[in-house]
Order: structure tokens, then C-alpha cells, then sequence
């Protein structure tokens, strides 16, 4: 698989993305909405052993979009592995099984993000910037189902914030609030949840699903 780089500006920092898919049309249609970002190189693989001979030839890799059904792949145990031996590398998985337990398992095993395979190509861009920033990326619908927690709807918007990684100061800005006012709907949030901190509510979002 060769390296593509549609544009680059010396002055921003080139992101790399290795794209891992076994069907050469899925890759495709990835690529395309890829061109849509600026200053990126794009690498591409078909299975385990692509991936990770990629991974070694170009550690510059930022992110790994990752089929969770290729050969060699097929699960969260595989996801587990490749994020502990390249720890700082950012997987986002890419699977046409979007269940409470894929989505769940995926994100414990180390996953910086989860897109299901019927996704708009502005939610993939969206996943893109969210985990290359740092950030945590779950589908809207793995937390829809909020009511479920009795969260009001300040709750709400704060959850999908910390889900999307913004820090406190970050969400205070986004709704023009105090951020002792976001801690005290944080520390209401993670009671309702009955969790202890912001991974635990991220994990916990899978398991809001309907």
C-alpha cells in the first residue's frame, strides 16, 4: 500500500492516518472524505500484518482508522493489542456492529474513538479532529438515550461535551458559564451516573444505548 499526500502547509503540522480496511471500494470512499482535511498523509493496509508493518515503517502515525471486521482483526482483544503496542498511536474503529457491547468493549480495550460504518462522512471528519486533538469520540446515538439518567438538559449538553474531551474551561467557554458552575453539574452528572470520573462516563455513554 503506497502514501498519499493530498496537501501540505509548512505551516501547520501534517497529520498521519493509516487507513485499514479489506475492501478496496470501503478504502476508497474513506479516502475520498479524507481529502476533505488539509495537510494530511494518508497510509493504507488490508489486514493485521499490513497494519502493523505500516505501523513500524512510519511511527509518525497519528491515527489508525481500523476495520473491526478485517482479516486478522475481528475483535476488541485486537484493538487491546495493537493500542498497548503502540501506545501512542490513536485508534478509532470503524464497524458495521454498533451494539452497547461492541462499542463498549472497543473503548476499554483502548480505543480513542468509535464510527459506525453508516456514518456521514461529517461524522468521520468530526471523529478525526476530535481524537487528533486529543479528545474521545462516541456516536451521538450511544448517549441518546440520557433520559434513561434522569440528566437535565444542562447535563446533557455537558456530558456530550466531556465525551467529545473538552476540559472543563473548554465547556465552560463552549456555554458561556462559570466553570465553578461546571463542576458543580459535573459532580451532579457523575452522581447520577454513579460514576467516579470522565473515563467512567465515556464507558458508561455505551451503555445509555436503547
Amino acid at each position: 500500500m503506497g502514501l498519499l499526500i493530498f496537501y501540505f502547509s509548512p505551516y501547520n503540522s501534517l497529520m498521519h492516518i493509516l487507513l485499514a480496511d479489506d475492501h478496496d471500494l470501503f478504502r476508497e470512499g474513506i479516502r475520498l472524505i479524507l481529502q476533505r482535511l488539509d495537510d494530511i498523509a494518508i497510509y493504507e493496509a488490508s489486514n493485521r500484518e499490513e497494519i502493523e508493518h505500516q505501523l513500524h515503517q512510519n511511527p509518525s502515525i497519528d491515527i489508525l482508522l481500523l476495520d473491526l471486521n478485517m482479516p486478522g482483526v475481528g475483535s476488541a482483544k485486537s484493538v487491546k493489542e495493537i493500542c498497548t503496542s503502540f501506545p501512542k498511536l490513536a485508534v478509532i474503529v470503524i464497524s458495521g456492529n454498533d451494539s452497547t457491547h461492541t462499542i463498549e468493549t472497543c473503548l476499554q480495550a483502548g480505543a480513542a474513538g468509535f464510527v459506525p460504518k453508516d456514518s456521514s462522512r461529517e461524522m468521520m471528519l468530526s471523529a478525526i479532529h476530535i481524537v487528533y486533538g486529543g479528545g474521545k469520540f462516541i456516536p451521538s446515538k450511544a448517549y441518546s438515550n440520557c433520559d434513561a439518567y434522569s440528566l437535565s438538559h444542562r447535563q446533557k449538553e455537558i456530558y456530550e461535551l466531556i465525551i467529545e474531551g473538552q476540559s472543563n474551561k473548554q465547556i465552560a467557554s463552549h456555554l458561556n458559564i462559570s466553570e465553578s458552575t461546571v463542576k458543580q453539574h459535573i459532580t451532579e452528572l457523575f452522581r447520577k451516573l454513579n460514576v467516579s470520573g470522565r473515563v467512567q462516563a465515556i464507558l458508561k455513554a455505551g451503555a445509555t444505548l436503547p
